[in-house]
């Protein structure tokens, strides 16, 4: 069961129009659709962030993992489609948990590549944990699922160590070079391979 809300907003100072905000919630009370209305009685694009529609999904543990920006579709006015947000610089975003620990999280365009957003330096950005649940390891990524030097410009990863009693002992900074070392070795498989590859010499691990 979806239960729907509304909104009045008038005058508002970003677009000086009337909006009705409509939300719907899941029936455990995650809000999934939010719809901006303007004084035309449809669904409009706001012109301070461009989105006409905000789709949330959640996970069972009601973690946020999918969050999508929408514009009205200029070809359709009841259509909807991706659209970057003015002001956050990408028009989806993804979360990935692992028994219920935070470890990814995605920026993608209009077209479900992905993108860095205008403040971030970054694409990915993932985190490990150890066997205490503490965190390990925090890896920033471009667009191209490189490294990238996102800590001060200089570092794309850091990995933490903890004294007995659970606090921070040491930080270790890694260079974007030093993790792509560190990364097994992706095999180039398909029509662009220069060789077909050797069954012997294919790691365990193709992908990150």
């Amino acid at each position: 069961m979806n239960i729907i809300g509304i909104m009045m907003i008038g005058a508002m100072a970003c677009s000086m129009v009337t909006l009705k905000i409509p939300f719907v919630y899941e029936a455990h009370g995650d809000n999934t659709h939010i719809w901006y209305w303007g004084e035309s009685g449809k669904v409009t694009d706001r012109e301070d962030s461009g989105i006409a529609e905000e789709f949330m999904v959640y996970d069972i543990y009601g973690n946020e993992i999918t969050r999508e920006y929408r514009r009205t579709d200029p070809e359709d006015d009841d259509t909807r489609i991706l659209g970057i947000h003015k002001e956050l610089g990408y028009a989806k975003v993804e979360y990935t948990y692992e028994n219920n620990y935070w470890t990814e999280t995605k920026y993608s365009d209009e077209d479900d590549k992905y993108i860095v957003p205008k403040g971030k330096g970054y694409a990915i950005y993932r985190r490990e944990y150890n066997e205490l649940g503490q965190l390990r390891r925090e890896t920033y990524y471009d667009e191209k699922d490189e490294p990238t030097n996102y800590i001060d410009g200089k570092n794309a990863a850091v990995e933490y160590s903890y004294n007995a009693y659970g606090y921070i002992e040491k930080r270790e900074y890694k260079t974007k070079d030093e993790v792509a070392a560190a990364s097994p070795a992706i095999v180039k498989i398909g029509a662009d391979a220069a060789l077909p590859p050797d069954p012997d010499k294919i790691p365990s691990a193709l992908q990150r």
